[in-house]
């Protein structure tokens, strides 16, 4: 009861106002989301209603796997160093604080998956309640075996003495399993509060360095083989990010063929190829730092040019993949393919967000304030990735 006034009392909100969100949020959610209205947009497709069960299965087991790999990216098991300083770092037991850690993670992942196949009810309500049975089980199971990994981690840097099922307890990992010094729980914090994303993927790839080596293996004959060649090795030891780009080209294809949108029926589908291309521009965001730039002695137009090579040609798969999964004409075909690599460029050369940018406050509904240049900066590339998808599907 303390630890909920304390969070009340943290976000400036009351118990009645938290009642009236939840219930006029859930009011609005029931309403919109009928499944007969739902039916006036899209619905099955012919193939989705021959191969229902099969579709389903797949479904089922990509969501499992999604769900299972960003909970063995969490921990599942984590907190800050703040809290490992402050709070479990005395000589009472680490049990319950962990285990509370546990039991949201399996909370959020249950919930996440509950929700992914809650969507996929939407088509077909006369299996929502196996689908919604499925999400919890196979969420559940996914923490369960992202735990049991972290507990194969823990065991390698240094197997504790107990023995029997003690050794499962979360208060037995090390400290080094649940509190890395990798910065990702900040970076979450921030991702989540800055309401942007790169915060996260930067915390990635400083995780992986601190984790990983790697070693030069001859040097190209032309500078422009350098950057490409640069590009490539980037994917090759970072194999997260094709898989990304694999697992979106897979939705930006699956979404026409099981799915008939009746209004803007490319607006999902370039949405993905729009991430798949984004996962695959590493190094064109990595050179967005002038400093960066100018110390490769090229310059910033060159440097930039040569690492536009590989998220292009990864578009252009993706996007000609979905095209032609697609019952689109070739013009439209054509405008989807320059919309999203456009698009993917133009979000890979994004320049370091304005935070200290003027502040607006809005006099008419709510009175809050925000800040038009950071907001505009952190949606660049995803609006034309949307007027894209909007246009690419209208087109004669």
């Amino acid at each position: 009861m303390r630890r909920r006034e304390n969070w009340l009392r943290r976000n400036n909100v009351s118990a009645v106002d938290l009642l009236l969100m939840v219930g006029v949020g859930g009011g609005l959610a029931v309403a919109v989301f009928k499944p007969t209205n739902v039916a006036k947009f899209v619905e099955p497709s012919a193939m989705f209603d021959d191969y229902q069960v099969a579709v389903i299965a797949a479904f089922a087991t990509m969501t499992a796997l999604v769900v299972g790999r960003f909970a063995v990216t969490w921990g599942p098991v984590r907190v800050d160093r703040a809290v490992l300083k402050w709070e479990l770092s005395g000589p009472a037991s680490r049990h319950r604080p962990l285990i509370r850690r546990l039991a949201v993670t399996v909370g959020c992942a249950v919930m996440a998956d509950v929700a992914i196949h809650g969507a996929l009810a939407l088509l077909i309500p006369e299996s929502a309640t196996i689908l919604l049975a499925l999400g919890v089980g196979l969420g559940f199971a996914a923490v369960c075996a992202a735990y049991i990994a972290q507990l194969v981690r823990d065991r390698r840097m240094g197997a504790s003495g107990v023995p029997g099922f003690a050794r499962l307890s979360p208060g037995r990992l090390h400290q080094r399993t649940f509190a890395p010094r990798d910065g990702f729980a900040a970076a979450v914090g921030l991702g989540i509060s800055m309401m942007d994303a790169s915060w996260i993927a930067d915390a990635r790839i400083t995780r992986w360095q601190r984790q990983t080596g790697s070693k030069s293996r001859g040097h190209p004959r032309t500078a422009e083989g350098a950057f490409v060649r640069m590009d490539l090795r980037r994917l090759r030891r970072h194999p997260e990010a094709a898989a990304r780009w694999t697992c979106w080209t897979a939705v930006g294809i699956a979404v026409p063929v099981f799915v008939d949108f009746h209004a803007v029926p490319l607006f999902v589908a370039t949405l993905a190829v729009w991430s798949a291309g984004v996962a695959t521009a590493g190094g064109l965001t990595s050179v967005s730092d002038r400093v960066l730039a100018r110390s490769f002695g090229v310059s910033d137009r060159d440097l930039r040019r040569w690492h536009c090579v590989v998220p292009t040609i990864a578009t252009l798969v993706s996007a000609t993949a979905v095209a032609a999964a697609s019952s689109v004409s070739l013009f439209g075909s054509a405008f989807l393919i320059v919309g999203t690599v456009a698009s993917v460029l133009r979000r890979a050369t994004r320049p370091p967000l304005p935070f200290d940018a003027p502040m607006v406050i809005e006099p008419l509904m709510t009175g809050a304030a925000f800040q038009p240049a950071l907001l505009s900066t952190q949606l660049r590339g995803l609006l034309l990735a949307a007027v894209v998808g909007v246009i690419a599907g209208a087109l004669p």
